[in-house]
């Protein structure tokens, strides 16, 4: 077969069934230059032609949230992130991201982890906690208004802020985790012994 036929004639023979395709021959040997120059498509491409909007956000979501239920943690790496079609399937599997990351803003994501993270970590979370105290702890975290000495949320929010670098967002989660195990036992919080790894199960 030729090079650029070669992966759909072996599904083929592997599937067993035929397909119709389009074959153009004849074209001028120098146009190799300038073929399949085009930029790859991406999970979030994919996830707007399912018709789902803020797409390269959920999709890093998705791939945050994939991470977490595959391993337990947000691992750093190419190599540990979702394929796009584990990104799709999560997506199509689980309406409540969306739901999640449409609560959010870039704004507010500032200093936070950014607004896939956020939205990974309430959405995560909300599968332990009531709707109406998830959204509480969260306009807490990222309003960070109106909180006295001690909050969970508080403490968190600022701590996060120190943490500005991308390669720590399981420490970011850990963090949120724990504030939100805290504060769901009506606990004060001062300080914060990182473990790093597995992120704490969630109360």
């Amino acid at each position: 077969a030729l090079p650029i036929c070669q992966h759909r004639c072996a599904a083929v023979i592997e599937a067993g069934k035929p397909i119709d395709i389009v074959l153009i021959i004849g074209v001028p040997r120098d146009t190799r230059t300038t073929l399949d120059q085009g930029r790859t498509r991406t999970a979030g491409d994919y996830l707007s032609m399912e018709g789902h909007v803020n797409t390269n956000s959920l999709a890093a979501a998705a791939n945050y949230a994939w991470q977490y239920r595959a391993r337990g943690m947000l691992a750093q790496g190419s190599a540990s992130r979702a394929m796009k079609s584990e990104v799709m399937r999560f997506v199509a599997d689980n309406p409540g991201l969306a739901r999640s990351l449409s609560l959010f803003n870039v704004k507010q994501g500032w200093g936070l982890g950014g607004l896939s993270f956020l939205a990974f970590c309430h959405f995560v979370i909300s599968g332990v906690g009531r709707p109406e105290d998830v959204d509480t702890f969260f306009i807490a975290l990222t309003e960070g208004v109106n909180l006295g000495r001690g909050h969970p949320a508080l403490y968190v929010r600022n701590r996060m802020m120190t943490l500005s670098n991308d390669r720590v967002q399981n420490a970011k989660a850990e963090l949120i985790f724990r504030a939100w195990n805290a504060w769901r036992k009506g606990e004060t919080m001062d300080k914060i012994w990182l473990q790093g790894g597995v992120l704490p199960v969630l109360e």
